[in-house]
């Protein structure tokens, strides 16, 4: 188990979020896992992906360090499809019910295409403006939980729309980042808690 300091430089200036935590790199069994999870509608699945989230970043982050904790909210539309919000059950998991969660601070305004078809650039344009933040959000510090990041888009355009309404900060925990070669994002050696399996 790597458990690695988060450096200020790998979290790009591009990013409007402040700092990035992630548990895995997406591949071999926890793709497989997430995959399952995600597109299987094995919803059970979130207990067991929340309690390895949580152990592998306990020791470098502090629940009192925010104020609220907010899962990547999905369309209505998308979540009707799947039946579940998987960042929702694995923030709901990884943080054992924290009363911190409030799912309804962050909404999102358009169905968008899946982010999984697209490009690097054209995840940016395809998530742009998708994201609504609550009023309540200003002057909070704020933990944004997702199940994977590739570019980074997503998590960014939501962390832009919270930061517009007056959020104080915006951190980022997710489950596990794809790694791309040919992608500038947050090098997963960097994250701080992540075990290379």
């Amino acid at each position: 188990m790597d458990s690695n300091t988060l450096c200020s430089a790998c979290v790009d200036d591009k990013f409007h979020f402040d700092r990035l935590w992630g548990g895995f790199r997406y591949e071999d069994v926890i793709q497989e896992w997430v995959l399952q999870f995600k597109f299987g509608k094995k919803e059970h699945m979130a207990l067991l992906l929340g309690q390895l989230l949580s152990l592998s970043v306990k020791e470098c982050f502090d629940l009192w360090e925010v104020d609220a904790i907010i899962p990547i909210p999905l369309h209505h539309k998308r979540l009707y499809q799947r039946g579940f919000n998987q960042a929702h059950l694995l923030a709901y998991h990884t943080f054992s019910k924290s009363k911190l969660l409030q799912p309804l601070w962050l909404r999102r305004m358009r169905h968008t295409a899946p982010q999984v078809e697209l490009s690097a650039t054209k995840r940016v344009l395809n998530v742009q403006g998708a994201f609504q933040a609550d009023s309540r959000v200003k002057g909070k510090r704020l933990l944004l939980v997702d199940d994977v990041m590739t570019t980074g888009a997503t998590l960014d355009a939501a962390a832009q729309s919270l930061k517009n309404e007056g959020a104080l900060s915006v951190d980022v925990i997710v489950l596990a980042q794809r790694v791309l070669s040919n992608v500038n994002t947050p090098n997963p050696k960097n994250f701080s808690g992540s075990i290379q399996l």
